[in-house]
């Protein structure tokens, strides 16, 4: 018997969905020889659910002590973001300087800031 559900099957069924509506703003604040300045300014809605149901028998926790669970209901939360982001270009693309900042508000666990800094270095870069 034991074996039989160790070489038994599982069955899962699963059924997730996201939903996203964006806005983006995005262009050159300044050009200059070899470089320039640019921006990005944005927004997100997003929606997402899932819901699984699971076999009988790993409801049961009839697999032992390896797993089971009882099913997952339908559950979801929406979640609203925001990013800005700014990008210098210098010596014709051979250096690159870029901030940005991505808030997020999830509508049951609370909010979350990712910042992000970076440099771009192209020694290679070809100034044509």
């Amino acid at each position: 018997m034991t074996v039989d559900r160790i070489t038994g099957e599982h069955t899962t069924r699963e059924q997730r969905s996201l939903s996203t509506a964006d806005l983006l703003l995005h262009g050159d604040l300044a050009q200059f020889g070899g470089g320039g300045l640019a921006f990005a300014l944005g927004g997100q809605f997003r929606r997402e659910t899932l819901a699984i149901d699971y076999d009988a028998a790993f409801n049961q926790l009839r697999y032992a002590f390896v797993f089971g669970a009882p099913d997952v209901d339908p559950v979801g939360r929406n979640v609203l973001a925001g990013f800005g982001e700014l990008r210098l270009r210098v010596a014709d693309g051979l250096i690159e300087v870029q901030g940005a900042a991505r808030a997020e508000h999830y509508d049951m666990v609370g909010a979350a800031v990712s910042p992000l800094a970076g440099l771009a270095l192209r020694p290679f870069a070809s100034s044509g």
